[in-house]
């Protein structure tokens, strides 16, 4: 009887937390676009846990929002 091949683990789905996985290390990063001039913001959560991750990107968020309602980016 012939064995059946290993699944790939699927992770839980990250639409909507602005989040990726780097594929050689499975830490996970977060990067949000500027919405006037386009470029993308990335920083690292330095975690490969997702729960530690999303937590670290909700700050990372209010951090963005408090940006973007100061006027600051325009790079």
């Amino acid at each position: 009887m012939a064995r059946r091949p290993k699944r790939k683990r699927r992770s839980a789905s990250l639409a909507g937390t602005h989040l990726f996985v780097k594929p050689k290390t499975g830490i996970y990063w977060w990067r949000r676009t500027d919405p006037l001039s386009g470029k993308r913001l990335k920083r690292t959560t330095g975690t490969r846990v997702l729960e530690i991750a999303l937590r670290v990107a909700g700050e990372f968020e209010k951090e963005f929002d408090e940006l973007i309602a100061a006027g600051a980016f325009g790079w």
